[in-house]
């Protein structure tokens, strides 16, 4: 057993405040690091869950640049790991080369152009029904290109092709379809007089052909690099973050990460939405992850949200559905860690999270590396802790490093 003595200046001990709660969660694995109360704090949400501590796993991580929010997400996916759990990145801002490296997970780096291809369909076939969620999938990536809802002759169109792909192929994709929308009068069971009709085909042709052959292609269809996401992946959209398929590739990958959880080839873990903000500036994204924080408890899936402030989210007030959508991720999770914030957000945060004006008061003080965490409305402030090893994995700097990893991570 190993015993550790630890020292605090008074920057630290400045944010000591009475809490509501002297102890630490119930739970044995994963060391996050020093509750200021006392003690190894340790947060699996998988096993609070079970123990009933709390009703989601979902969590929401909040902080301004430098504060340590990155360092923490890294550090509890790296470690988490170690007890088998899966994990899938997605990320904006290509941040997390390094870390797949360390913990040998698949990473997939989307461009247009690219060496990879994402397959839409990729687990489809092993669904009981695959029909609506093939015209589903069509559907989207068509509103993704032409910026606009499909018409009710395009959406005739896309039910027929559909229909007549899995009539005739196991698996569908987007290269035959293209082709039988070329074949369209003899194949597709749509009037041949009918001047709408034959314009819808056009219009889905084309956008098939965009993306197959001309000015988006070498990013969707399928190829021999098209293949399924492993149980640890990253997936670099550094490169699509302007591209107008920014937002369908994200939903795509959810897609394929849903079949895979449905059909239990992919065991309990986190999905991680960092820069959230940048995510959900997409109203499909932002629906698709609404439906995966809701969902969260039927797929196994601990889903966690990085962004800056909870302004990034937008405000109930605007009245837009995607601003309701994206609040609606924090509204769904019941574990909220926030490292500094601005002065600006100290009313909102508190409003949202039912916090005492004297705990968010201290918020925009909180040193690097601490955390005020809300735990289904348990309170605790938390010094994370790393170990040197660690340092280059998240990219931290020396002044959050510490000797007692060993005594935090719970090994033994």
């Amino acid at each position: 057993m190993f015993k550790t003595t630890f020292t605090e200046t008074s920057r630290s001990l400045g944010i000591f405040v009475p809490l509501l709660n002297s102890d630490t969660p119930p739970c044995k694995r994963v060391g996050i690091g020093v509750a200021t109360s006392g003690g190894v704090f340790r947060f699996d949400p998988f096993e609070l869950y079970e123990n009933g501590f709390i009703s989601n796993p979902n969590i929401s991580v909040m902080g301004r640049v430098g504060r340590g929010k990155s360092a923490f997400v890294k550090s509890l996916l790296l470690r988490s790991a170690e007890y088998g759990r899966s994990f899938l990145v997605l990320d904006p801002k290509g941040e997390y080369k390094e870390f797949a490296q360390a913990t040998k997970a698949q990473r997939v780096r989307f461009e247009l152009a690219g060496e990879e291809r994402l397959d839409p369909f990729l687990g489809i076939s092993s669904l009981r029904d695959p029909r609506v969620e093939t015209i589903s999938t069509v559907s989207e990536i068509l509103r993704a290109v032409l910026k606009r809802p499909l018409d009710s002759s395009e959406s005739i169109v896309v039910e027929e092709v559909v229909d007549l792909e899995l009539a005739h192929v196991s698996r569908p994709s987007l290269e035959h379809m293209a082709i039988l929308l070329a074949e369209g009068d003899r194949t597709l069971g749509v009037p041949n007089d009918n001047v709408l009709s034959r314009q819808a085909i056009v219009n889905v042709l084309s956008v098939l052909r965009r993306l197959l052959w001309g000015d988006l292609s070498g990013l969707l269809g399928t190829s021999s690099t098209s293949r399924d996401l492993s149980q640890r992946s990253v997936i670099d959209l550094s490169k699509l973050v302007e591209s107008e398929l920014f937002g369908v590739v994200i939903n795509l990958i959810l897609a394929q990460r849903f079949r895979s959880m449905r059909d239990q080839k992919i065991s309990k873990g986190f999905v991680v939405l960092d820069e959230a903000w940048s995510v959900l500036e997409s109203r499909e994204s932002a629906s698709r992850f609404k439906s995966l924080f809701k969902l969260a408890r039927s797929y196994g899936s601990s889903n966690l949200a990085v962004t800056h402030r909870l302004s990034d989210l937008g405000s109930a007030t605007s009245g837009s559905e995607k601003a309701m959508d994206s609040l609606s991720l924090a509204a769904d999770s019941e574990t909220f860690v926030l490292y500094g914030q601005p002065p600006s957000e100290i009313q909102r945060v508190c409003e949202f999270l039912g916090l005492p004006k004297h705990l968010g008061e201290r918020l925009p003080n909180l040193p690097k590396g601490v955390a005020l965490w809300s735990i289904a409305g348990r309170t605790y402030f938390v010094r994370h802790v790393l170990h040197p090893l660690e340092r280059e994995i998240v990219n931290t700097d020396q002044a959050m490093v510490a000797s007692v990893f060993h005594q935090v991570s719970g090994e033994n």
